[in-house]
């Protein structure tokens, strides 16, 4: 067990050192960010913002952190660099940026943006700040990097039916993985890349499938 306050501490992830967790909890009153030495079990605060900053996702050298914070009065996407303490606003739009998720080749980041329900995927190249829109049909959510940063997998529900797909930078090109009838979704890559798996009740039941 690696914490015991009678807050919410919530969506951990493992740093790229496999040792050091990142995650949020609200035993200041709202949402901060905090990581914990798995070994030490020493705790350090991240962020302190009266708002919420949740869903923090690392960078693969383990030097930065991206998040959501409500601070602005809707969701956007920060930098924090975690030597120096030192944040950045990423996005600023009128809309919810939301499960930012830092490419594993470390040169893009995803996040979803909600707009009254409708949701997209994007991606920031961080070498020019500029935003991709890879998705337009408002039904698209979790979005996973593949192992070499190359492709990012994600669902959605565009045709009726809940399908996964992954979009491949290399040659800028979407590529639809399940059209069985029945809900497929969840995709996760195995460590080479050659594979996704996700789950499907195509025979009725939730299963998983590669």
């Amino acid at each position: 067990r690696l914490t015991e306050t009678q807050s919410n501490n919530t969506n951990p992830m493992y740093a790229p050192d496999a040792q050091t967790i990142a995650f949020q909890s609200d035993r200041n009153g709202s949402y901060d960010l905090f990581t914990i030495d798995q070994q030490t079990g020493e705790e350090t605060q991240l962020t302190s913002d009266p708002a919420d900053d949740v869903n923090a996702f690392y960078s693969p050298d383990i030097k930065k952190l991206v998040f959501q914070s409500n601070r602005n009065g809707n969701w956007d996407l920060f930098i924090l660099d975690v030597e120096t303490g030192t944040e950045f606003q990423l996005t600023d739009s009128t809309t919810d940026d939301v499960f930012p998720a830092w490419s594993s080749n470390g040169k893009q980041i995803a996040y979803i943006s909600d707009v009254d329900g409708l949701t997209d995927l994007y991606v920031i190249d961080l070498d020019t700040m500029d935003i991709r829109r890879l998705t337009n049909d408002g039904k698209t959510v979790n979005a996973v990097w593949s192992p070499e940063g190359d492709r990012i997998a994600y669902q959605s529900e565009r045709n009726g039916n809940l399908d996964v797909y992954s979009f491949d930078f290399r040659d800028n090109k979407e590529y639809r993985v399940t059209d069985y009838e029945g809900r497929d979704s969840g995709p996760t890559w195995d460590c080479g890349g050659t594979n996704l798996a996700f789950t499907s009740i195509r025979d009725g039941d939730p299963n998983i499938f590669q």
